[in-house]
């Protein structure tokens, strides 16, 4: 995302990412935007059982003043995302 973003007036205030486990590397690969802009962020956690806490502390090491709830939107061990504002 940083590189398609690069050097454009139009820069994401949302950035929402379900896809399927590679929620990780999504957010490497945003972490200017992040850093520099704090998106709102929508991401699924729940992929992987460590996505619940390593999106959230990798998230922190970019930018530390998110704040985060996490939701789980249905019944199920699907469907819980982690709300980054």
């Amino acid at each position: 995302m940083d590189s398609f973003f690069l050097g454009k007036d139009d820069i994401p205030t949302h950035i929402k990412l379900d896809i399927e486990g590679a929620e990780h590397n999504a957010i490497l690969g945003a972490a200017e935007l992040i850093s520099n802009y704090k998106p709102q962020l929508m991401i699924c956690a729940y992929h992987k059982p460590e996505d619940v806490y390593d999106l959230y502390e990798l998230i922190l090491s970019i930018r530390d003043d998110y704040n985060f709830v996490l939701r789980h939107h249905y019944d199920g061990m699907y469907d819980t995302v982690l709300y980054g504002f």
